[in-house]
This record gives C-alpha cells, sequence and structure tokens, in this order.
C-alpha cells in the first residue's frame, strides 16, 4: 500500500500559510470594475454592433508594483451569430523620473464566433 506524502488538510494548511505570507504583497493592490450603455460601439472607427446600442463592462486589477491585469467584454453584431467580445489584458505601468511608461498584451475573443477571429496585440 502507498503512503500519501500530503494529506488533503496538510495541502490546505500550506495552502494557508502561502496566502497569508503573500497577503502584504495583495493588500497592496487595487480592484475596480466599470459598465456602460452606449448607442453604438465603435472600435478604430468601425461599428462592432452594427450601428446599435452596447453594453459593456470590465473588471481591473492593479498592483503597487505597476503590474495590472484586467477583462473586459461587450455585446457585438457582425452580422454571422457572434454576439459578444471578451477581451483580456495585462501589462506592466509606471515611471522613470518624468517618463511614463505603459507595456502590456491585449486579446481580443470572440468565443461564440463561427470563425476564429481571435487576435492580440502588444502595445506600449
Amino acid at each position: 500500500m502507498k503512503k500519501q506524502f500530503f494529506t488533503k488538510s496538510g495541502f490546505i494548511s500550506i495552502t494557508l500559510l502561502a496566502a497569508l505570507q503573500a497577503a502584504p504583497a495583495i493588500v497592496s493592490a487595487d480592484v475596480s470594475s466599470n459598465v456602460s450603455a452606449s448607442s453604438n460601439y465603435l472600435f478604430r472607427g468601425v461599428t462592432q454592433t452594427d450601428g446599435a446600442a452596447a453594453v459593456q463592462g470590465g473588471l481591473d486589477y492593479e498592483h503597487a508594483s505597476g503590474f495590472y491585469a484586467g477583462g473586459w467584454g461587450s455585446n457585438v453584431d457582425f452580422g454571422d451569430g457572434t454576439s459578444y467580445e471578451l477581451d483580456l489584458y495585462a501589462g506592466f505601468s509606471g515611471s522613470v523620473e518624468e517618463l511614463g511608461y505603459d507595456v502590456g498584451y491585449i486579446y481580443y475573443a470572440y468565443p461564440d464566433a463561427p470563425d476564429a477571429i481571435d487576435f492580440g496585440e502588444l502595445y506600449g
């Protein structure tokens, strides 16, 4: 009979201990959200809702170190059955003396699109 190295309660205890040690780093972070309604969703000058209204919302996490990550969603209408967009992003921002910077990656996903139209971008 094989002996288990970790029991379930031992694993939970180690996980809680690690979380408590990380708590000061997590505490120096902000979480925010946003919701909007608009008469049309334009992306780079092109309607994403076929001229119709859009309801959008997002959730953002920002750490004091400059790291941030989040998600954002909106309804869309491309005339092909695609009904929503989900954007996921992460980056790092800060400043050196008087020069500010922001670098990151954003992934535009259309989970119910009939074709593969997802894409990502680096930004800076």
